[in-house]
């Protein structure tokens, strides 16, 4: 049944913002539509640490595109929050597919882990067996900021204006970390609060 209300805050992906204002605001649906995603998924590894001889010092690496891998980055998880995992594991995540390397990320589980450790094995000697693996896949979930991001966010805001009430927050605008998605939402709460002449100073 519909619901009124004197403010909405769109907290969904783009994609979906674009299906659900279509109706109220064609060009804004078109701008949203815009902002294209990439699919990504991580492969945790869990080994015994009796099984890794070399030293993982540090916290991880990144791979540069130039190498055509599927692993894009690696965080020694284990290494950089030893109080969060038990003292006889190593634990890895590795991060895999991203715009233009797609096609791994949505490779078939057996066919993923198979080759991360492939890849893992000359980048950080690690040929044992993971006791535990974990498998996350994540389509189309990454917004990217192409060329031209800026300038459409400027649209964005304009076509906002024909729509008193309706506001928009999340990792598809102005930065995709936790720290950035917290901050587009207050500021959108804060926004909404203004706009019902509602008190939104800080308490």
């Amino acid at each position: 049944a519909p619901l009124k209300a004197d403010a909405v805050l769109l907290t969904s992906s783009a994609e979906a913002a674009a299906g659900m204002l279509a109706g109220l605001n064609g060009r804004l649906a078109e701008l949203l539509q815009e902002i294209a995603y990439a699919s990504t998924a991580t492969v945790t590894l869990a080994f015994r640490r009796e099984d890794i001889r070399r030293p993982l010092n540090g916290f991880g690496f990144v791979v540069p595109r130039k190498e055509n891998l599927a692993v894009t980055a690696c965080t020694w998880s284990s290494s950089k929050f030893p109080d969060k995992y038990p003292a006889d594991s190593v634990v890895l995540r590795c991060f895999v597919g991203g715009a233009g390397r797609e096609r791994h990320a949505g490779l078939p589980e057996p066919e993923l882990v198979k080759t991360v450790l492939e890849e893992l094995a000359p980048m950080t000697g690690i040929r044992a067996e993971p006791h535990t693996v974990k498998v996350f896949h994540w389509k189309r979930a990454n917004p990217q900021y192409s060329v031209g991001h800026a300038a459409r966010l400027q649209a964005i805001d304009a076509e906002l204006l024909k729509c008193p009430g309706l506001f928009l927050a999340g990792a598809a605008y102005r930065g995709v970390g936790l720290p950035d998605c917290v901050r587009q939402g207050r500021q959108a709460a804060q926004a909404a609060l203004r706009h019902l002449s509602i008190d939104a100073s800080p308490a």
